[in-house]
Parts: structure tokens; C-alpha cells; sequence
């Protein structure tokens, strides 16, 4: 797995080369093995899978007769739809001809043989990916504590009847399969993520590396070298276009859904009843949520922050400069950075910036802080 070797590769002191810049992972192939661009075997295997994962929901079925009275939760119908939604747009718009075009925009920027870029791309890549898969860990010990303590052949007080058993394997098998799922999704929104932050980073480091020689006495800014970076910016702007095709959707998705957990996980926390241990691992398994949704909101927020990173530069360098020439192109670049903003949106809706998290924690906030006027109704 390359990111154990990366891993490895950052704990030793000496410096090496990189991989070529990639999405090819295995939360890649999982999901394009269901995706709709794998034929019928790809359809048939979607369904499979959707059954499997939602199996659970299915068994209400098995308590509706004619004399009972038709019911449902409305936070399980919630959390149903979530991830009906998530699962679907993976199918319908993560395939491999959306990956082929996003690579293909990368390799027009033409910046893959630049060793800093690799390692920015791979080294934060790694990062987040552990952090994901270590937020998954107490989510997982969760669900195993609760399956242990709801075992229903162990009960004396109560009979368990046979839609509790159904209802308990079943239960166990979406779970099986769904997370998975689940972590290869987030996955892929990081891996996206990266690459729009590493072409991003690269344009940042060589507008830094020519203010640091104007610096430098007698040292004249290019035309050549100011109308470059801003054809790299516009084509970096078409490779994020083209990723958030995908991204502004699976962003509303699973920031959304997380969102909803994390409300959700603090009401049952406060007011519900647990034995001891399942609220200790209550606990944790919401750390690791928080954790979760804070690294993907972060890897994306942080496309936007770079890509206004060059602003403050160009201004710097616009007053050393006498030529009308490069004055022109500095204006021109600034133009473009201001008239499109680089990054992904909620839903096509917002774009996602550090103003849009602090509006989404404070409401994410006030909503938590009303739970109690909620349960007292």
C-alpha cells in the first residue's frame, strides 16, 4: 500500500523521491467496481450492495400487519436518505471517465515533474487518510460494544422474537458492508482534495520564488514569466471545474450527513439512557465523527484559502516593477483570481470558504444548544 511506504518515507530523515502524482487507490477501485461505468456487472453489483447495506431498514417491514398502525422515525428516514443519496451519486458520477478527465486536466498544467509538488501532493495525502482511517477506529469499537450488549440469544427477561433476530444479523451485515463504503468515500473526497491543493500549492511556490529574486538588486520581472502563471492559474481553474462536478455534490452530501450525526450523537449522549460502557464508547465514537468532519470540511476549505494566496503577491510585485507590459499581465491575473474563485461549492450553492464553515459551525451550534427546548416539547 503506497501509503505505508510514504509513512515510512516521512519517519526517515533522508529525503526521497516520489511517485508520479495519482488518484489509483483501492477506495478508488471499491467504488468503481459499483460505479455505473462498469457495465452490467457494475449495475448488478450496485444493487447487491445497496441491498446489503439498507437491508436493515427493510426489516420494519416484517412488523406491518392490517391491525397495526403505520409508523416511522423521522431521524432514521433522515439518515436513510443521506446515505441513499451519497451511495447514489458514487454509482452515477464517480466513474472512470470522470477520473480519466481529471487526470487529463492535471497533465495539461504540466507540473508533474516538480519534486515539491509530488511530495506536497503525497505527504498530506498520507496524513489525512490516517487521520480518516484512525476516526473510523472508535465508530467501529462503537458498533461492536452495542452488537455485544444487544445479543439477543443471551436474554432471560424478555423473549426475543424471530424479527429480532432478523433485525439483528441484519443489522450487523449493513454494517459489514456499509463502512467500507463509507471510508473509501472519504477517501475520495481527500484524494480530489489534494490534488487541487498540490497544483494550487505549486503556482504559490513559484510566485514566491520570484518575488524572493526581485528582491535581489538589478533582478526585473518577466512578461514571460507573469503571463506563464496566469495561464497555469486558468488551467488549474479548469481542472477544478472539472472535479467539482462531482465534489460540489459529494461535499452537500457528506458534510450534510456528518453534520446530522454529530446533532444527532450529542442528543442521545444528553438524554438518552445507556449502560456505562456503550455511553464511554458513545463518546468516542462522536470524537471520531467530529474528527471526520472536520478533515473533510478542512481539505476542501483549504483549496479556496490557496487559491487566494497568490492576491498579496502580485500586488507586492505590481510596485516593482515600471513595464506596462507586466503591469498589464499582473492586472490580468488578478482579474482572473478575482472574477472566479477557485474551489468547491455546497451543492453548487455556496462556495465553501472559511466563512462558510463558521456559518455552518454556528448553526451546527445553535441547533445543539435548542436540543433541550426540542426534548421538553
Amino acid at each position: 500500500m503506497i501509503d505505508i511506504k510514504i509513512l515510512k518515507r516521512l519517519l526517515s530523515k533522508n529525503e526521497a523521491n516520489y511517485p508520479k502524482i495519482s488518484l489509483d487507490s483501492l477506495s478508488s477501485r471499491l467504488n468503481l467496481i459499483v460505479s455505473s461505468s462498469n457495465g452490467v456487472t457494475g449495475n448488478v453489483l450496485f444493487l447487491v450492495t445497496m441491498v446489503l447495506i439498507f437491508a436493515r431498514h427493510s426489516t420494519k417491514l416484517v412488523n406491518f400487519s392490517l391491525d397495526s398502525t403505520f409508523s416511522f422515525s423521522p431521524l432514521e428516514v433522515t439518515h436513510f436518505s443521506f446515505q441513499l443519496f451519497i451511495f447514489f451519486l458514487f454509482y452515477v458520477k464517480y466513474n472512470q471517465q470522470f477520473l480519466d478527465k481529471v487526470i487529463a486536466h492535471y497533465h495539461v498544467i504540466d507540473i508533474d515533474y516538480d519534486h515539491q509538488t509530488r511530495k506536497f501532493f503525497w505527504i498530506h495525502r498520507t496524513v489525512y487518510r490516517i487521520l480518516i482511517i484512525l476516526s473510523y477506529i472508535p465508530q467501529a469499537l462503537h458498533k461492536v460494544n452495542v452488537y455485544k450488549h444487544s445479543w439477543p440469544y443471551q436474554s432471560q427477561t424478555s423473549v426475543s422474537t424471530s424479527s429480532d433476530f432478523l433485525n439483528y444479523w441484519l443489522t450487523i451485515l449493513s454494517t459489514t458492508v456499509y463502512y467500507p463504503f463509507a471510508l473509501s468515500q472519504d477517501l475520495i473526497l481527500i484524494d480530489l482534495a489534494m490534488l487541487s491543493q498540490a497544483t494550487l500549492s505549486n503556482i504559490n511556490d513559484q510566485l514566491n520564488a520570484v518575488s524572493k529574486e526581485m528582491q535581489l538588486e538589478g533582478n526585473k520581472l518577466n512578461n514571460k514569466v507573469v503571463k506563464m502563471l496566469r495561464w497555469q492559474y486558468l488551467l488549474i481553474h479548469r481542472l477544478v471545474d472539472e472535479s467539482s462536478l462531482f465534489m460540489n455534490l459529494a461535499a452537500i452530501g457528506l458534510i450534510s450527513h456528518y453534520v446530522f450525526i454529530v446533532i444527532v450523537d450529542v442528543y442521545i449522549l444528553v438524554f438518552d439512557k445507556q449502560i456505562v460502557l456503550i455511553k464511554i464508547s458513545s463518546m468516542f465514537a462522536f470524537l471520531g465523527i467530529l474528527v471526520e468532519l472536520c478533515l473533510i470540511t478542512h481539505s476542501v476549505v483549504a483549496i479556496y484559502i490557496k487559491s487566494q494566496q497568490p492576491v498579496p503577491i502580485l500586488y507586492k510585485l505590481s510596485f516593482k516593477t515600471d513595464s506596462f507590459s507586466v503591469l498589464n499581465e499582473i492586472s490580468l491575473s488578478l482579474y482572473r483570481i478575482g472574477f472566479n474563485d477557485i474551489g468547491f461549492s455546497f451543492g453548487g450553492l455556496f462556495m465553501i470558504t472559511p466563512d462558510f464553515i463558521s456559518t455552518l459551525a454556528i448553526v451546527t451550534i445553535s441547533i445543539i444548544i435548542a436540543i433541550p427546548s426540542f426534548h421538553s416539547a
